[in-house]
């Protein structure tokens, strides 16, 4: 299965068990849904891979997870992403101004995505019978909103107007809103500046792209075996303020290997 194929796989799959836990009541977070993402993402191929830094409590957390897409002959992009659930019945987004101790979770995220040259973006777990806008070039499929990703400056933005904005229906409509198989057929598109999204906040966005990955991960990558989920030895991004992503992930789309 390509890269972008299991993407689309896992937003489609999203959208519908929102609906059904929502309709069975059963409690299903957003925590719960990376982890059954990022286990299907280690499946994808041998060279790619998930690892859970078990320190981090929320006080740490720069963002909820880190995906490095692309290749080593490619070239990577980085991206800080902080997840958020939709509540079925509002509609809204109910966390999304949370803080830690004092501070605004997506301050946090700014922070540390500048740190470590990442692009900071939100990803929206999300089911609505009604979807009104469409942002992506390939043919519509509402259910690959299960799955949506927009720059943290949208999100900056619903925060700034407070009132009918942290919803699905305010955010969808967002000309950045995309489905996230975007960050994997298209990422140089939004690093530079996609012709669809020429005035965008993805075009704003400070570079993200790296030759290569970080050492401990190549060395993570290397030491892996036939489990699946790998507990790592720590990552390193700034031992002075002590920020780090809860699941760190690599997604290698090289089809030639």
């Amino acid at each position: 299965m390509r890269a972008v194929e299991l993407f689309e796989l896992l937003a489609r799959t999203t959208w519908h068990t929102i609906v059904r836990a929502n309709r069975n009541r059963i409690a299903f977070g957003e925590d719960a849904i990376t982890s059954i993402n990022l286990n299907a993402i280690v499946s994808l191929n041998n060279r790619s891979i998930a690892v859970e830094d078990t320190r981090v409590d929320e006080a740490h957390k720069g963002c909820d997870f880190e995906l490095w897409i692309g290749s080593d002959r490619e070239g990577w992009s980085r991206y800080a992403v902080q997840a958020k659930k939709i509540t079925v019945s509002s509609r809204r987004y109910p966390q999304l101004n949370h803080k830690v101790r004092g501070r605004s979770q997506i301050e946090i995220l700014g922070d540390y995505s500048r740190r470590v040259r990442a692009a900071p973006i939100y990803c929206f777990y999300n089911f609505a019978p009604n979807v009104s806008a469409w942002n992506c070039a390939l043919p519509r499929d509402d259910t690959q909103l299960g799955c949506m990703v927009t720059p943290a400056a949208v999100v900056e933005q619903a925060l700034r107007i407070r009132r009918g904005s942290r919803n699905f229906d305010w955010m969808h409509i967002q000309p950045e809103a995309i489905p996230w198989r975007c960050l994997v057929t298209c990422p140089r598109d939004h690093q530079h500046g996609h012709p669809a999204h020429a005035s965008s906040r993805w075009s704003a966005l400070e570079s993200h792209s790296h030759r290569r990955l970080p050492e401990e991960l190549q060395m993570l990558r290397k030491q892996r075996r036939d489990y699946q989920l790998i507990d790592p030895t720590p990552l390193r991004y700034d031992d002075r303020q002590q920020l780090f992503p809860r699941w760190t992930a690599i997604v290698d789309t090289d089809t030639e290997q």
